[in-house]
């Protein structure tokens, strides 16, 4: 997929609402795993924000690690 073609597909921001109930640590982790595969992020990226995100531990870091690495592909509502 090209990157013209990754940043159309994004043009309609997927909303995360951290309020809906089936919203988690393991949800938010998950998420930036399948994002950042389909933004075509290298494996090592991948792996380097999985492990941002578990090394402090805590949801509200992991959420602000994602709202670091993602916010400006997604729509965070909390």
């Amino acid at each position: 997929m090209s990157s013209m073609t990754k940043e159309r597909s994004l043009l309609h921001k997927p909303v995360v609402n951290l309020s809906a109930p089936h919203i988690n640590a393991y949800f938010i982790m998950g998420f930036a795993v399948k994002l950042g595969q389909r933004l075509g992020f290298s494996a090592n990226k991948i792996e380097e924000i999985k492990r941002e995100m578990s090394h402090f531990g805590g949801y509200d870091h992991i959420v602000n690690v994602f709202i670091k690495e993602f916010g400006s592909y997604v729509q965070v509502i909390k």
